[in-house]
């Protein structure tokens, strides 16, 4: 059997990923949906990839209790600086998001096939009276169901303008 060399441990190989900055502790390795990973195969009690940020949690802090998410001070999903993350239910983790505007809204979303503009035009022309909504929507390429909930008010409701 063929002798390679021995693999380095997961935080000998961790610290071979992360460039340091007067703030944040940027990871420069893979990652998973924006946030660094990094394989822990050869840790007794992980044997899988793993978030860096979790990574660093664990071993720069302490432990993570079940249920609880590592969260970030300063919203930069490759940082693993320890004094940047902290820990939050994920209700906490959510409210955080959304008073920071850190969430996808509008035409910001990926999926979204309408603008701004296009949803306020959409509220104008509801409002006249002249339109259906089938109609509004067969001109936007969107469902009826679409239409409806915009002009009721239940999504695009960062949009002012249109919403009274």
């Amino acid at each position: 059997m063929a002798k390679g060399p021995k693999p380095r441990p997961a935080i000998e190989r961790f610290w071979t990923k992360v460039q340091k900055t007067e703030g944040c502790w940027l990871w420069t390795g893979g990652t998973d949906e924006g946030y660094g990973a990094l394989s822990t195969t050869l840790e007794p009690d992980c044997g899988r990839r793993e978030r860096a940020h979790r990574f660093a949690y664990k071993r720069l802090v302490g432990p993570i209790p079940d249920g609880l998410y590592v969260c970030h001070t300063c919203d930069n999903r490759r940082c693993v600086n320890p004094d940047h993350l902290f820990l939050g239910s994920h209700l906490a983790n959510i409210e955080d998001k959304l008073q920071k505007e850190r969430h996808c809204r509008g035409s910001s979303h990926g999926m979204s096939k309408l603008s701004e503009d296009d949803v306020i035009e959409i509220r104008r022309l509801y409002s006249t009276g002249d339109f259906l909504q089938r109609e509004i929507a067969e001109k936007y390429g969107v469902c009826k169901q679409t239409i409806s909930a915009i002009v009721r008010g239940q999504t695009w409701r960062h949009l002012k303008e249109g919403n009274d």
